[in-house]
């Protein structure tokens, strides 16, 4: 009879082989999966947290963070004190079509996560290293601690964070923070809207995001598709049509593309929020990393309580799953209540860590440095893709970020130039995966957060020019 144990210690391996993600999340996912595909693992015990993590070689916390998933988001382990943690013994119908559609959830794919902004490289590695020690103060936390659905003190250092990167005073009850953006703006749908009114998503927005609002079961009309009018004369046109309670708005690719994103549409945005009384929620999730301050002078929680602000405390890959969601006070508790009832929330082991490099001031120093590295790499992929005269100078010399739109001056791309670069750090995109405006149909989208070595990314990107030439 074969050792299940080390059975599933392979397999898991042999999953996990080759990707660069390992988060707590994406681990959890795994697990649960091999035991839906593999009934003979119901029951059976799962390696100790010390081996899987030397094998993985990820720090204790994300495991000890995949457990907590495992045991309560997917409901699929049990710990016998002093014995060990196993697989449940039987999983019912239900219980199965659930952990199902958790998976299901989870998988997010390369491009779907780029799109999303989910991986940004440029951090240093000393700041790295006190990201890990951070972390190893709080492997053995007692199991009241365990338990905390928030760290104490947490909400006011993210308060100080939020009010330095938006110019406006908030307080901890205006702050909270979550574990998955995608729960977040479904429960933001929720809390800012009813089922029978209208939410208006200003484009561009990921696929994503459309994705929550379906859960959400909100109506929606989307703006910014149709070019043959303004953005604010088409808003005016929905809410004269029908009851707006949310619009949205994200700082999501291609970023320097939205046409008319100027003063004048913002101060038309809120001439229409006074008139029509909808919120305004901004998912602006890097604040620093765009500069859009046109949009950030107009509509501040500070002058309009109207506006939610979603974003992440940090940049850094390991805390990529704790977001932070920041408004008036009554708006906050509405979330507030959602996340309790509904979701689990972010692993105390993250936030105590978190916590510690906010009040060492550690963070916003190396969030600096890593704007300055992000910048720096997008500086010479400018040089790069501008020195054949390949494609349209316009949209390359605009680019803020780590995401570049590409046409060609004249001809189309071939059907293959996706998959030729499809196991490179640099990930190539088909605008038709991304509701983009119609100007931007003709080209690609190609992303450089993958990469922390400049003369690598060069490589690839003159790759993909002689590919293309």
């Amino acid at each position: 009879m074969k050792n299940i144990t080390k059975y599933f210690t392979k397999t898991l391996m042999k999953e996990l082989n080759g990707e660069n993600k390992k988060t707590a999340g994406f681990i959890a996912s795994v697990i649960a999966r091999l035991v839906i595909k593999d009934p003979s693992l119901l029951g059976v015990k799962l390696p100790i947290q010390k081996d899987l993590k030397e094998s993985l070689n990820v720090a204790m916390a994300v495991i000890q963070g995949a457990w907590s998933i495992l045991l309560k988001g997917y409901q699929i382990i049990h710990t016998q004190t002093g014995v060990g943690t196993f697989v449940v013994p039987e999983l019912s119908e239900d219980q199965r079509n659930r952990i199902e559609k958790m998976i299901k959830q989870s998988q997010v794919s390369e491009k779907g996560m780029m799109l999303d902004r989910e991986t940004i490289y440029g951090f240093k590695a000393a700041f790295n290293a006190k990201v890990n020690r951070a972390l190893l103060l709080y492997v053995d936390l007692p199991s009241k601690k365990k338990d905390l659905k928030i760290v104490p003190d947490l909400l006011a250092e993210l308060a100080k964070l939020v009010s330095t990167r938006m110019n406006y005073v908030f307080n901890e009850d205006e702050v909270y923070y979550a574990d998955d953006h995608l729960e977040l703006v479904t429960f933001s749908f929720e809390a800012f809207s009813d089922s029978k009114n209208t939410v208006v998503m200003m484009n561009p927005f990921s696929d994503a995001i459309r994705k929550a609002a379906v859960k959400a079961k909100r109506k929606l009309r989307v703006i910014g598709i149709d070019d043959s009018t303004g953005l604010i004369a088409q808003l005016k046109e929905v809410c004269s049509d029908c009851k707006v309670d949310l619009v949205y708005i994200g700082s999501t690719i291609p970023y320097p593309l939205m046409i008319e994103r100027s003063r004048y549409t913002w101060d038309g945005l809120l001439e229409l929020q006074k008139k029509y009384q909808f919120k305004i929620l901004l998912d602006n999730r890097f604040p620093g990393v765009l500069k859009y301050p046109s949009l950030l002078e107009g509509i501040l929680p500070g002058t309009n309580s109207s506006v939610i602000i979603i974003m992440k405390p940090t940049i850094h890959p390991t805390f990529s799953t704790i977001n932070v969601i920041a408004g008036h006070k009554s708006d906050i508790s509405k979330v507030k209540k959602k996340y309790h009832r509904r979701a689990v929330q972010v692993h105390p082991i993250f936030t105590y860590a978190l916590l510690h490099l906010m009040r060492m001031e550690e963070l916003n120093k190396h969030e600096l440095e890593a704007y300055a590295a992000i910048s720096t790499m997008v500086v010479a992929a400018k040089e790069v893709l501008l020195e054949k005269g390949v494609f349209i100078k316009e949209y390359i010399e605009k680019q803020q970020a780590w995401f570049f739109y590409l046409q060609l001056n004249s001809g189309r791309f071939a059907r293959n130039v996706y998959s030729k670069h499809s196991k490179s750090n640099l990930y190539t995109m088909d605008p038709d995966s991304h509701l983009s405006d119609p100007h931007f149909s003709e080209g690609i989208l190609i992303s450089i957060a993958g990469y922390s070595i400049m003369a690598r990314m060069v490589r690839d990107l003159r790759k993909l020019i002689e590919n293309i030439i």
